[in-house]
């Protein structure tokens, strides 16, 4: 299975996204069983290990790696904290996923977010001494954690993220963000087969172009996007929020206050997944309305009253009246 990949073996630890984006282009085509197996023998250290939560010198010993960084909220935390409190930290089916640090105790967990941001919580606030099987834990650290190799390239702890968080029920559905980050991992991989096989708008019509574009999102991420206008409207709105910047003394993109804003306020454990395609159709209406216009500051109001109010776009009177003020300039 090895002998069979269609890279260099001096490739395996490449980090390239414009090389490797995805570990289809990494390992070519296959199944996912076949995709667990090839990762495992490159990439796990062959020992089990223990997932220790404080380190010697007394400072918390486990966080999140970048891949693993757009799960979970607040919402998502307050029922999981009030189950450890009661039950522990059930580990019956072994401990998480966890990415080594080179010469260090401390380690990155590819799932299990939400339930180490409620530990360490626990453990700031002084609650985690009053509980016996937590008291332990700190101790004796969470048995049965399978452990990768810190020079892991990120887009096979991406397959791992996914994976590992498909049993975590209260965030197995992929986030808004999660699904907004996804196309700039599906451009750079369109990207390199583009200039493999020279491909050009002009040679191939800008259909057949799209088409192909469309080919490697579904690749990537089967199901995602039920068609190419649905991904396209969704790399729009990234490649827009991250191009704008309002005058404001912080200078945070418009894309990271998205971000802030879905992570604070925004109930992803009861966010319907039927909603997203709502909000992406929202968002793309609202930034290209704003993007030029001297009101990009109005742009997080109004994905505000859409995701928060889970109202349609059509029902803001802010909306409308900017609508109105934008045809009425030209």
């Amino acid at each position: 299975m090895i002998d069979s990949l269609p890279m260099p073996l001096s490739d395996l630890f490449v980090d390239d996204p414009m090389k490797h984006p995805s570990i289809v282009e990494r390992f070519g085509k296959r199944s996912q069983a076949d995709y667990q197996r090839i990762i495992g023998l490159l990439y796990l250290l062959p020992a089990e290990d223990s997932l220790q939560l404080v380190c010697f010198d007394g400072t918390w010993a486990c966080g999140r790696p970048p891949a693993n960084s757009e799960r979970g909220d607040q919402s998502s935390k307050a029922p999981l904290r009030s189950s450890i409190e009661e039950l522990g930290l059930l580990t019956y089916g072994g401990g998480p996923w966890v990415l080594e640090v080179v010469n260090s105790q401390k380690r990155k967990t590819l799932h299990w977010g939400s339930r180490i941001d409620v530990l360490v919580e626990m453990w700031r606030d002084g609650s985690m001494g009053r509980h016996p099987f937590l008291s332990l834990l700190l101790s004796t650290g969470v048995p049965g954690c399978k452990c990768f190799k810190h020079n892991t390239p990120s887009d096979v702890l991406r397959q791992f993220v996914d994976l590992g968080n498909v049993t975590n029920s209260s965030v197995t559905d992929t986030t808004p963000i999660e699904v907004l980050q996804s196309c700039a991992r599906v451009e750079l991989a369109f990207e390199k087969r583009r200039r493999a096989h020279q491909w050009t708008i002009f040679g191939l019509t800008l259909a057949v172009y799209d088409g192909k574009r469309f080919d490697v999102a579904s690749e990537m991420y089967p199901r995602r996007w039920a068609r190419f206008r649905e991904y396209e409207i969704c790399n729009v709105v990234l490649k827009f929020a991250k191009d704008i910047i309002p005058d404001k003394p912080n200078g945070d993109s418009v894309w990271k206050q998205i971000v802030v804003m879905f992570r604070s306020e925004v109930d992803l454990a009861n966010f319907n997944t039927s909603m997203h395609h709502n909000v992406y159709t929202s968002c793309y209406a609202i930034i290209r309305l704003l993007k030029d216009t001297a009101f990009p500051h109005l742009i997080l109001e109004l994905i505000r009253f859409v995701v928060l109010l889970r109202e349609p776009l059509a029902k803001c009177a802010l909306f409308q009246i900017m609508c109105s003020r934008r045809s009425l300039s030209r």
